[in-house]
């Protein structure tokens, strides 16, 4: 049987379009396309939320903040000496702090928000129904006022298969089955394509919308917003779990430093660089916390402030109306 030279490229090329990743794109179909390439939804401490164009192949990156009409912001990022690392050309001075880490479909780093360097956590796959994104959380958040009063929450939280949102707020970290009753606060849920709305069952409450990242068999739970009062809001979630794993992971702090974590199931050390360039250092203890509390946190340096982790990511979050109130680190192993 014959076959014709044209069948013979209607094949090759139905097969390069189904293995792409073996046969890659451009103008040479034998270099592998880097599986990181994807736009990134992110969401950032200071309440910002934006979309994350990376493409791993050209070293270029594409910003655009999520409000609307906002121009899309370009550049080429480089290779920072710890592996694994990656740097925003986006920011002067002596401590270019504006740099990222990209593990199991997350992004985690520090961008240059008009000045100002913040952390901020990415995600390209997210949950798109009820029980894709239900599981029991240790939530940290942070917050800013137009005044600049910042302020830290800890908190538990629960999203059942059926579509409701329980929150523990109380003055004492406990896990969400252990809340007091009137200290849970309920919520509706409804969802448009990945984007979660909470709606409250009190009145006075506000609705916020959230997503939830999927990430190498984790769940991360991600909201950000700027409020009409100008109150600048951030919560980071991770799936409450018994373990904490030892190691060190790299990221920025709401200061804008970027810096490596060290840490055990017992101690927190971090050695970084500040954006004016000066060494920022601290370490303390780390303690499991009593009965009732959520499993996976632990208080830092006797309760200065509280460290929560899952397989990618550290976060450590300042206490409530502290000397460290308004306090995070966000680490990317």
């Amino acid at each position: 049987m014959k076959t014709s030279f044209s069948s013979i490229q209607t094949f090759a090329a139905a097969l390069c379009s189904a293995l792409v990743a073996a046969c890659g794109t451009g103008d040479d179909p034998t270099v592998p396309v880097d599986s990181r390439n994807a736009t990134y939804t992110s969401y950032a401490t200071n309440g910002e939320r934006f979309t994350l164009k990376l493409d791993f192949d050209s070293r270029h990156f594409a910003f655009q903040n999520a409000a609307p009409g906002s121009p899309v912001l370009e550049g080429t990022f480089g290779i920072d000496a710890v592996a694994g690392t990656l740097l925003f050309p986006v920011q002067s001075g002596a401590g270019k702090t504006a740099r990222f880490r990209q593990l199991d479909g997350l992004v985690a780093g520090n961008y240059n928000f008009n000045g100002v360097v913040r952390p901020f956590v990415g995600a390209r796959t997210f949950a798109q129904n009820f029980q894709d994104a239900a599981g029991v959380y240790n939530n940290l958040s942070v917050s800013e006022t137009l005044g600049g009063q910042a302020d830290t929450a800890i908190q538990a939280s629960r999203i059942d298969g059926d579509g409701r949102l329980k929150v523990c707020i109380d003055a004492t970290i406990y896990t969400i089955d252990k809340c007091p009753s009137g200290s849970v606060h309920s919520y509706t849920l409804t969802i448009s394509g990945d984007l979660f709305t909470a709606a409250p069952g009190a009145p006075g409450e506000s609705t916020f919308s959230f997503r939830v990242a999927r990430a190498g068999g984790e769940k991360v739970f991600l909201m950000a917003d700027i409020a009409a009062i100008g109150t600048r809001n951030f919560r980071v979630g991770v799936a409450e779990a018994a373990g904490f794993r030892s190691g060190a992971d790299w990221g920025g702090t709401v200061q804008g430093a970027w810096a490596r974590a060290d840490y055990s199931a017992l101690n927190y050390s971090s050695e970084g660089v500040a954006v004016g360039g000066s060494a920022t250092n601290y370490s303390g203890s780390l303690a499991v916390l009593g009965a009732g509390a959520p499993q996976g946190l632990r208080s830092y340096d006797a309760g200065k402030a509280y460290v929560m982790q899952n397989a990618q990511l550290t976060v450590l979050a300042g206490t409530s109306k502290g000397d460290s109130a308004g306090f995070m680190q966000i680490g990317m192993r």
